[in-house]
């Protein structure tokens, strides 16, 4: 009797209370409703109280807001979600369901009352997956709506109960025909007819500590309990989740990607660890910070994990991606260029399109009912289009997929590669303890990874010196010189670059397509809009035209329509949603900004332009939650409105600050961002001038450091998802659970946003 109190109330109560702090750290717009609560009650930490008064009992039923939310994160959340199970072993019982009718649970047989099912299902509640506390408002919101004389509009027969659908149908013939008792009626003899309960006036819907005799007992102390503590924790802190969480599962995306650029601006600073960081997402701000060459990519940290996933013995060697704007940068960038001109990509649109058509194939072999997983098919079609297009090598990716939706060996180790690169940024110590199991096993996935592309760079190099015509990636690395020696890159400067087109280029390009399709999938007013642009170009499956025409580079230009679906989806979910953080060493920077006016950026601070938070901010779009194409018919949409007259009128020095969980983590000499800068000449030297527009659209980022890849993945994404729809509609499997479901596996590694688990469709 006593461990049962500890047993049953110790991890209730705190998974109560750890569920609605995560659910106030998502929705600052209610945080800020409770802290405001709480200010009212002298229950917040001010400047002029900087200690607040210790709430009494009395507070508590003041607390209507607070109480409020509490109960809407005990509805998604339920402390015991699992519910209740009963059963009667001694009568049949006859229940009535208002939908069902009257129903009976023979004797012996169980009922299963699911709190999570109560308290999360749309026949109980409207938009059950929404955080709502204003719900509570509503005077009697517990209980579900009268159902009036809707429990006598069914049929009054004794078999209404339907029968959850089994996984397997051999499962449920082993059952027999004569083994489901409720479907058949129970013995309507004495014993039975005083076993119909009668149907209540009210029922409730909402039970996080079940209700009847067997309720919780110790409801009053958990509520009690709960509300003080929420009330003394907010009256002192605001919580964030740390960014090893990886943000909220649930599609809230990155904790700095959208809510807290939503509420501290498009210019704020925060802290990563021990390292300030000025976060942006103002476009005004960015173009100043990626027109300034002493912004530059930071040295080895935060591509450290890149650089040893793709470098040979474990060292740190640069590529395209991750090494500084040097000499040696440029040389690259320059040499392989011309693989991504718009005149070689066209002049290998051939093979783009051949690819795209042994998919269609592919998933012509999928029954109407089957599922298959779009975002492998797609990663699969991503790796095949980089190994033709810049290294002429068929690794048949799409081919192995088309063999039962199996994962290519290629694919498989770059994905595991790519896992293990995640768990160094989490765990940065992992270079300092490769004794470790865990982490010589993650070594072994990288050398796998390495030992494809070193036969690969063994087959380009035993087709001899490339001809001068050849334009592939391969073909241009081999010609370029390394401006420290003069002489061609080395074996270990080769792998890395080789492996960088393949990492950087086949989930940035997979994932684009996958969101696509999954946003087409939710809109199909938009699909209709899309189909019928393609059945205009001819490019349609028809019952007269079975077989579309083939796709020709020239279609692609044809397809407006299309061209701004795919502009829409690559702001809902830019492919590089974590953008790219810079940095200046060597000097103090001034930049503007249209709201905060002119503010500096000590050197040694790194600035962080998050993609995401550009795309998805209500400060650079309206509604920028919603799927709208037509937002693109405005000419140059991917630019920020005009400052106008802004800048005259703003403030000197505004830059607001995320604030930390604890007053004690900042110290009041700790922040150089709001210190102002020497305004020497050298200051003034270092003043980067505002732009006449600048983009808030960058899939791609911009500047010199912008994707050199984007002409190929905008045309295998454009000519990809014409030959797609072409023949095909797509639909969510039920596995996913919806749309709320895809949502919820969303994942974020090395700053891209995929599908944890994939993306089955119909």
């Amino acid at each position: 009797m006593a461990a049962m109190f500890f047993w049953a109330g110790y991890d209730t109560s705190g998974v109560t209370m750890t569920w609605t702090i995560f659910l106030i750290s998502q929705h600052v717009e209610v945080e800020a409703k409770v802290v405001e609560e709480l200010c009212s009650h002298g229950l917040l930490a001010t400047p002029d109280q900087p200690v607040p008064h210790a709430p009494c009992y009395e507070d508590i039923s003041k607390l209507r807001h607070l109480s409020m939310v509490l109960r809407e994160a005990q509805r998604l959340y339920p402390a015991v979600s699992g519910g209740s199970a009963r059963r009667c072993d001694t009568y049949d019982t006859w229940l009535t369901s208002p939908t069902l009718g009257k129903f009976c649970v023979p004797k012996g047989v169980s009922v299963w009352m699911i709190t999570h099912a109560l308290h999360n299902t749309s026949h109980n509640w409207s938009h059950p997956d929404k955080f709502d506390p204003s719900r509570w408002q509503e005077r009697l919101a517990e209980y579900a709506p009268a159902s009036a004389a809707g429990i006598f509009q069914c049929p009054m027969g004794s078999s209404g109960v339907r029968s959850a659908e089994m996984s397997s149908a051999q499962a449920q013939a082993l059952a027999g025909p004569d083994e489901d008792h409720n479907q058949h009626g129970c013995p309507m003899g004495s014993a039975a007819v005083p076993s119909q309960t009668a149907v209540p006036a009210k029922a409730r819907r909402y039970m996080p500590v079940m209700d009847g005799q067997r309720d919780c007992i110790g409801q009053s102390l958990t509520n009690a309990t709960v509300l003080s503590t929420l009330a003394q924790l907010y009256g002192s802190f605001l919580f964030r989740l740390a960014d090893e969480m990886g943000g909220a599962a649930a599609g809230e995306h990155l904790k700095l990607g959208v809510v807290s650029p939503e509420r501290y601006g498009g210019v704020f600073h925060s802290r990563v660890l021990w390292a300030q960081v000025v976060v942006i997402s103002d476009p005004y701000v960015v173009a100043q910070v990626l027109s300034n060459s002493r912004f530059d990519k930071l040295d080895n940290c935060g591509y450290e994990s890149s650089d040893l996933m793709m470098s040979d013995h474990g060292g740190l060697t640069p590529n395209l991606v991750s090494s500084q704007t040097d000499d040696y940068w440029r040389a690259v960038r320059k040499a392989v260029s011309p693989a991504f001109a718009s005149s070689h990509v066209r002049e290998r649109f051939a093979d783009v399109s051949k690819i795209g058509s042994d998919l269609v194939t592919v998933l012509h072999t999928q029954k109407p009912n089957e599922s298959a997983d779009i975002y492998r098919a797609l990663l699969c079609l991503s790796v095949d289009v980089i190994g033709q297009f810049g290294f002429n090598y068929d690794l048949k990716a799409v081919e192995t997929f088309g063999q039962g939706g199996a994962t290519p060996a290629f694919l498989q180790s770059i994905l595991d590669a790519t896992i293990e690169a995640e768990q160094y940024l989490i765990q940065p110590w992992r270079r300092f303890v490769g004794f470790l199991p865990s982490v010589r096993k993650g070594k072994e996935k990288f050398e796998v990874f390495k030992s494809f592309i070193r036969t690969l760079l063994q087959e380009v190099k035993a087709r001899g010196s490339p001809a001068p015509a050849d334009q592939t990636i391969a073909a241009n690395l081999l010609r370029c010189k390394d401006p420290a020696t003069d002489g061609p890159l080395t074996d270990a400067q080769l792998l890395p670059m080789a492996a960088m087109f393949f990492w950087a280029g086949y989930d940035t390009s997979g994932v684009t397509m996958t969101w696509t399709i999954f946003l087409l999938s939710q809109h199909p007013e938009v699909e209709a809009k899309v189909v019928e642009e393609l059945h205009q170009q001819g490019l349609l499956a028809t019952p007269e035209q079975p077989a579309p025409r083939a796709l020709c580079y020239e279609d692609l230009s044809k397809l407006p329509y299309l061209s701004m679906v795919l502009r829409e989806a690559q702001r809902l979910y830019p492919a590089v949603s974590g953008g790219s953080a810079r940095r200046c060493d060597t000097h103090d920077n001034w930049l503007t900004s249209p709201t905060l006016g002119r503010f500096c950026v000590p050197k040694g601070v790194s600035v962080w332009m998050i993609t995401h938070a550009l795309h998805n901010t209500s400060h650079n779009w309206s509604h920028p939650d919603k799927f709208d194409p037509s937002r693109w018919q405005e000419r140059l949409a991917e630019y920020a409105p005009a400052l106008a007259a802004r800048e005259s009128s703003a403030p000197s020095s505004g830059m607001r600050s995320a604030e930390t969980s604890s007053a004690q983590a900042q110290g009041p000499d700790e922040d150089p961002i709001q210190q102002e800068c020497p305004m020497g000449s050298a200051a003034m030297n270092n003043q980067t001038a505002v732009p006449a527009k600048a983009r808030r659209y960058m899939p791609f980022m911009d500047g010199q450091r912008d994707c050199i890849g984007q002409s190929l993945a905008n045309v295998t994404a454009m000519s990809t998802l014409a030959r797609l729809y072409g023949s095909f509609s797509f639909r969510l499997a039920d596995e996913m659970g919806g749309a709320a479901g895809v949502r919820a596996d969303e994942h974020l590694n090395l700053g891209i946003i995929s599908p944890a688990h994939g993306l089955q469709v119909n």
